[in-house]
């Protein structure tokens, strides 16, 4: 064995882990079957025939003894170091999952236990922090961690090769992330028991002839969690906190525990009580085969591994956009498995009991929450991505107070947008300005939070919005739904409608009604042509002043308080003089 790791002493970890793996699988497995170690078929099992367990001895066994072996080779005999509390509280749990396979310990006994070592682990890795000491908030955060991460592990082996190969795949990307603050000891476990578990997939992959237990998946579980606590608690890494890898990295056992825990709960069911509702199964329902299934998940734990390479080195990729993007995208698959079944029809049950049902039943089974969260994501990215083209080093420092604080602006809230405006309308009103006029509006909440500053500072206002090409604001809204809905919540003195062409304000203009007579003004761009198709344009579409005039003309009947008549983009003094010509308008409150 000793030749295995001449070339490299990581692939000869892992190549030496993997052989031991497969050589004490067959051992364990022949043991299992002898003492009475194997798993029946039940209805809460995805499996369909007896299969041996305790495959998990198999794989702490090969782990430790290609650790220890390298370990010797690479020189980092050193138990001062990480690695050496890290392996002795994943041994013990290792040992409380050998309990549980043979005497089947109750769900709080296996919790309390898990605790109890976590906590020692922290005590132990306290005295290799930088302080020499980890604050009590912390302390709590990292032993639930260590705990959580053990029982993750332990509910997503629920289907064959499941647990073992995005175990295999977490625990090399900690290892090729995190060298620095791992260590050479916690980076040759961290391989090791990738090796391992890649030794053990011969006898774990669909069809599955050894299980590795509890004892497999709470050692598993145990060093993931132990190891993953290291960096986070020793050192922090340019550009992004280490806790944002680390959470990425196993984001398949956090996803797939808090999607189990969350739907459980909402259907009324113990949270510790198995069954077939996992993220795996509710694929298997889907359509998929169990064999596709897995490999989804293992994609899964790629992808988060991939996000977390990209984030944590610098690409110049921005991790928030990154980390709200995976967020937001994984969220909306789990509101999609959600509805698959997995209850027997009380899948919800206890949701449907409370007094918040209907809320949350729309929040979960309807797609439009979703798109909201979506849509505000992805406007805080690009508003964030606009930031970071237009200013860089210093300047971004110096720029970004403006971006957190017209954030919520951007975003549609009115009271954000009236603090945010409330400076400017007061400095008008202090330089005696008789008028705020406010143009090419895309939504509501702004123009509501306008008025309502201008209105404190005691301003009459005038209110413009801006349509596209199907007569909606920019955000979708009708015309007539955000001049009524203005008017309902903060009413201005005056609406108008600027930047679009004739030919988009008609569209909006199809549905008549009372808030036609609320718009007295009219400043219309000389194209017709959309403002995206503007916004890439390469010359000045000026358009034909006379039909430009008569397509205005031809909005007057629909607008009967029209007054006010002007050009936007594109125009110039032929475009008002065809406009005006010799026509004269009625005045504010006339009729036509």
């Amino acid at each position: 064995m000793d030749a295995v790791f001449q070339f490299d002493p990581l692939v000869g970890g892992f190549l030496m882990a993997a052989v031991a793996s497969v050589l004490l699988g067959a051992v364990m497995r022949w043991l299992s079957a002898s003492i009475g170690a194997v798993v029946p078929p039940r209805p809460d099992r995805w499996h369909s025939h007896p299969t041996p367990t305790m495959g998990g001895v198999a794989i702490a066994g090969a782990t430790l003894i290609a650790f220890l072996i390298g370990l010797v080779r690479l020189g980092a005999v050193d138990f001062a170091e990480p690695w050496a509390p890290v392996l002795l509280v994943s041994l013990a749990m290792c040992c409380v999952g050998i309990f549980d396979d043979r005497l089947q310990l109750s769900p709080l006994a296996k919790l309390v236990a898990s605790l109890a070592i976590g906590a020692f682990l922290v005590f132990l890795l306290a005295s290799t922090a930088p302080a020499g000491s980890i604050p009590f908030t912390d302390t709590l955060i990292a032993t639930v961690w260590f705990a959580g991460l053990c029982h993750a592990v332990n509910l997503l082996d629920n289907m064959d090769g499941l647990a073992a190969g995005v175990a295999l795949i977490a625990a090399l990307f900690l290892a090729a992330l995190l060298v620095a603050p791992l260590g050479p000891g916690l980076v040759l476990l961290l391989v090791v028991l990738a090796g391992a578990l890649a030794g053990f997939l011969f006898w774990n992959r669909p069809p599955a002839r050894l299980f590795m237990g509890d004892s497999g998946s709470l050692f598993i579980g145990a060093v993931l969690g132990a190891a993953s606590l290291v960096p986070v608690l020793r050192t922090q890494i340019a550009f992004v906190s280490p806790a944002v890898l680390v959470v990425l990295i196993l984001i398949v056992p956090l996803f797939d525990t808090s999607f189990v825990l969350v739907l459980r709960r909402l259907a009324g069911r113990k949270a510790s009580k198995g069954g077939t509702d996992h993220v795996s199964h509710r694929l298997a329902s889907l359509g998929f085969s169990e064999r596709s299934a897995v490999r989804i998940l293992y994609l899964l734990g790629v992808v988060g591994g991939l996000a977390a390479w990209l984030i944590g080195t610098p690409r110049g990729v921005e991790p928030m956009a990154l980390v709200a993007v995976f967020a937001v995208l994984l969220g909306l698959v789990g509101i999609y498995l959600a509805r698959v079944p997995a209850y027997n029809a009380e899948d919800f049950v206890a949701l449907q009991k409370s007094s918040f049902a209907p809320f949350l039943k729309d929040l979960a089974f309807k797609w439009h929450a979703g798109q909201v969260l979506l849509d505000l994501v992805l406007i805080t990215v690009c508003y964030y991505g606009a930031y970071r083209l237009r200013f860089d080093g210093p300047e971004l420092d110096t720029f970004l107070p403006f971006f957190t604080s017209s954030l919520p602006v951007v975003l549609g809230d009115p009271d954000s947008a009236a603090a945010y405006h409330t400076p400017q309308i007061e400095a008008f009103a202090e330089a005696g300005v008789d008028l705020v006029t406010v143009l090419t509006l895309t939504g509501t909440g702004e123009a509501v939070g306008i008025v309502r500053a201008a209105r404190a500072a005691g301003l009459p206002v005038a209110v413009s919005f801006t349509v596209e090409q199907d007569g909606r604001l920019p955000d979708g809204t009708p015309l007539s739904e955000a001049i009524t809905t203005v008017d309902a919540e903060a009413a201005p003195d005056y609406f108008m409608v600027n930047c679009a062409h004739p030919s988009h304000i008609a569209q909006a203009l199809t549905t008549a009604g009372d808030w036609c007579s609320r718009v007295v003004g009219l400043r219309a761009n000389a194209s017709a042509r959309s403002h995206e198709e503007l916004d890439t344009a390469t010359d000045l579409d000026e358009g034909d002043p006379v039909e430009l005039a008569r397509a205005q003309d031809a909005l007057r009947p629909r607008l009967p308080n029209l007054a006010l008549v002007g050009g936007c983009c594109g125009t110039d003094a032929r475009h008002v003089a065809a406009m005006w010509g010799d026509r004269v308008l009625p005045s504010a409150g006339s009729s036509a």
